[in-house]
């Protein structure tokens, strides 16, 4: 990228990202232009002396010229302002393609994408190789370019969001998770959400990495066309040269060698974690990293099958699966009966397993919230199902209806958006009411 000093940059959302965005380009001199569909009193910490775009300066013919526009994730390619700029042909690009555009040299990037576990595979190869994490992990690129030097190891979680502006994302390991139908409103179908995922490993060099999801019949296929160096892996099948496991060991086979890696079901409940580490360890590979650290000092992020207790009843945080394939795969993993708290914000996708393995798991389903239901139909006829209409009252039934050897889980297969926030606010507020009505129904008794 050209120098940014005095150039005009027009940043489009003002969120996290986008803040980060205007901080470093600021720091280099250019001139910025922020902009952002919400009323900009309800956004916090813009910086001072920066000049925001009025709403009645949107339309087309009267847009001013801009050098460059950063756009933050959340904002599809058929909004109409941006329509709008790419009529003009203004160039286009994600806040994390402006981080990468300024990148110290000799940085090792590794990018993480799949529709689930982006962040615990991130986290856990930063775990693993001492990298620093950044992208949709919450951190933006453009906020830790300043703590990078040469030889480092840049861990992306890379959204599909994210990678549609991204054309210059040229990873030295690429890690492919999974893939499911995810944000298809956005990019206005599967196929379209499936290109974004895909994008930037058609662009790797030969001598770069591939680690994927060898069980995935499309992920396998699609691998298998690509010039890098494959290194897959799978928990269902036996790989003759890959990363696969056996006794509750994950064993790494590749170029000839055989290693062994313990899986711990304690850090790393349930097969999804499993896989997780998998990809981890395979990315580890990759960046030829011998001495491994065992999974003692590891720990989940919050709201990911997070467990917690109050007077006696346990509960668990997973607010972080928005799609029913996550909720699908927190049941999996556990094996005690629960009642499952399902709701938020519709995706409109479907999970065929889903039914099913909530039959055999749970006592009931508590439906709440904008796709209420929805759950209810998924459900009915299968197991009981209650519908609230907000978290705070599917809570509150479920503490009623729990006994000391029922789970309690919160694992929404929906997005926080109708009620919360985000997930985070969601999953932080299932906890304070959890609290909350234990203890009146302790204090009742």
């Amino acid at each position: 990228m050209k120098k940014l000093k005095g150039r005009r940059v027009l940043v489009f959302g003002l969120g996290k990202s986008g803040l980060s965005a205007i901080n470093l380009l600021k720091s280099q001199g250019a001139d910025v232009v922020g902009y952002d569909e919400k009323p900009y009193a309800e956004i916090k910490n813009i910086p001072p002396k920066i000049c925001l775009l009025e709403e009645n300066l949107i339309l087309e013919d009267k847009l001013e010229k801009y050098d460059l526009v950063v756009v933050s994730p959340g904002i599809p390619p058929h909004n109409k302002l941006i329509e709008s700029l790419a009529l003009k042909k203004f160039p286009i690009i994600s806040e994390l393609e402006l981080g990468l555009s300024l990148l110290p040299e000799g940085v090792r990037i590794v990018a993480v994408t799949g529709t689930n576990g982006k962040t615990t595979t991130s986290e856990l190869i930063s775990f693993l190789t001492g990298g620093q994490t950044a992208g949709n992990i919450g951190r933006p690129l453009t906020g830790v370019l300043g703590s990078l030097s040469k030889e480092d190891i840049l861990v992306l979680e890379v959204s599909s969001f994210q990678l549609h502006f991204s054309p210059g994302l040229k990873p030295d390991v690429g890690v492919l998770l999974n893939l499911f139908p995810e944000h298809t409103d956005w990019h206005r179908g599967y196929l379209n959400y499936r290109k974004s995922k895909f994008s930037f490993f058609k662009r790797m060099i030969e001598a770069s990495h591939v680690v994927y999801n060898a069980s995935s019949p499309e992920i396998d296929s699609f691998v298998k066309k690509l010039k890098p160096i494959k290194i897959p892996f799978s928990s269902e099948i036996k790989l003759e040269d890959g990363i696969f496991t056996e006794n509750n060991q994950v064993i790494l086979r590749l170029k000839g060698e055989e290693k062994k890696y313990l899986h711990d079901k304690e850090v790393l409940p349930g097969k999804h974690n499993l896989e997780n580490l998998m990809a981890a360890l395979g990315a580890a590979a990759a960046l030829g990293v011998k001495e491994l650290p065992l999974l003692d000092d590891f720990r989940l992020s919050p709201h990911r099958m997070e467990y917690f207790s109050y007077g006696g009843l346990t509960f668990i945080n997973d607010s972080k699966a928005t799609n029913f394939n996550s909720t699908f795969r927190a049941l999996e993993s556990i094996d005690e009966s629960l009642i499952l708290l399902m709701g938020g914000k519709s995706k409109g996708e479907s999970e065929p397993r889903l039914r099913g393995e909530a039959a055999k798991k749970a006592r009931c389903v508590i439906a709440f919230g904008e796709s209420r239901k929805e759950i209810e139909e998924i459900f009915s006829g299968a197991l009981p199902v209650k519908v609230f209409i907000s978290l705070r009252e599917a809570v509150e039934e479920a503490v009623r209806l729990a006994s000391k050897d029922t789970k309690i889980l919160l694992s929404p297969g929906g997005s926080s958006y109708d009620e919360f926030e985000d997930y985070e606010v969601r999953g932080n507020k299932f906890k304070e009411w959890a609290e909350e009505f234990t203890t009146k129904a302790i204090n009742r008794a």
